[in-house]
């Protein structure tokens, strides 16, 4: 479906098929030269969506350019397949180092699962999921234009200004429009789900980098805010504080599961957090585990940086416990 948001400005329902997740909303912005912002997985059914949607506005890849706001697969990695001979794909630049060195950063989850207290059986299961499906494996050929915080694009008459907001991956990147108050805000900001914010490594802190930039998004007027999922349903800096206040009391459950359980694995106390889901954790899929767990370590990295909490190894698990 496609939907007209402003002068120039369209939004292209891209369907998933993937996880809570229905579709993606991919943005198009006409002119001279068109941009088109995010993309979605690589499959034929996504292709020939984003494909029909621009000869049924009057253009096609020929004459477009690709913005992907971050480097997670259901948002960029069908660029390398539709990207003609002329298309720039922009990316923030911390992201273009991931995409460019694929192999690794798609197998981080796979590495020593057990340190993370990961059960056998659940890391056996999560290989046969990977084995399944390579991301970007048609995509090797593409060359990514990397943009920085305060760079400006032009496209449909409009200046667009990349607005460093990682947290959700290192490199994402939203889009503000000054003259319409108008933000791409790609996954740093949605609505009716929270963004996933993830690590594998605690000793890197996503989580203060995502807070920080929600805050930074406080300064700027915005009056049209256009996320990559879902609908809208309130305005943007009352969406932003519901997202910070959401976090502040994750912190304070996962404090209170270390207070009552004493030193735990990631995976031991994502098993006693609650989660917005419809079945139990020991009934959760493999898949979501894996992104449950990511998240609190991202939390635990966020609470060992603040000293309120410590990390032991025992037995080749990471202990986390309340600080001494």
């Amino acid at each position: 479906m496609i939907q007209k948001v402003f002068d120039n400005i369209y939004k292209i329902e891209v369907p998933m098929r993937d996880g809570a997740l229905n579709c993606l909303n991919a943005y198009l912005i006409l002119g001279e030269r068109n941009l088109l912002i995010d993309t979605g997985f690589d499959r034929d059914e996504t292709y020939k969506t984003i494909t029909g949607a621009l000869c049924e506005l009057g253009t096609s890849m020929e004459d477009t350019d690709i913005f992907l706001t971050h480097m997670h697969p259901d948002h960029a990695e069908l660029a390398g397949r539709l990207a003609g001979k002329n298309t720039r794909v922009y990316i923030g630049a911390e992201d273009a180092k991931l995409l460019n060195d694929r192999e690794k950063t798609f197998n981080v989850r796979r590495q020593n699962p057990s340190s993370k207290g990961f059960p056998p059986g659940v890391a056996v299961d999560y290989e046969r999921i990977h084995a399944l499906r390579s991301p970007f494996s048609r995509s090797a050929s593409c060359t990514y234009t990397e943009v920085n915080d305060g760079d400006m694009l032009e496209y449909g008459g409009y200046k667009l200004r990349c607005i460093d907001c990682a947290g959700h991956s290192p490199g994402q990147t939203c889009l503000y429009i000054e003259d319409i108050k108008l933000l791409f805000c790609g996954d740093h900001i949605l609505f009716d789900i929270t963004p996933n914010v993830s690590s594998w490594d605690d000793e890197v802190n996503p989580l203060k980098d995502y807070t920080e930039n929600l805050k930074k998004l406080k300064a700027y007027d915005i009056e049209i805010i256009l996320p990559a999922h879902r609908g809208v349903t309130c305005s943007a800096h009352e969406r932003i504080d519901q997202i910070l206040a959401h976090h502040n009391e994750r912190l304070d459950e996962l404090m209170e599961v270390l207070r009552k359980n004493g030193a735990s694995s990631p995976y031991d106390i994502a098993s006693a957090l609650t989660w917005n889901t419809f079945c139990t954790w020991d009934d959760m899929p493999t898949f979501q585990k894996y992104s449950a767990v990511g998240e609190v370590i991202a939390h635990l990295a966020f609470l060992l940086d603040s000293g309120l909490i410590d990390k032991s190894v025992e037995g080749g698990v990471d202990l986390y416990s309340l600080a001494s």
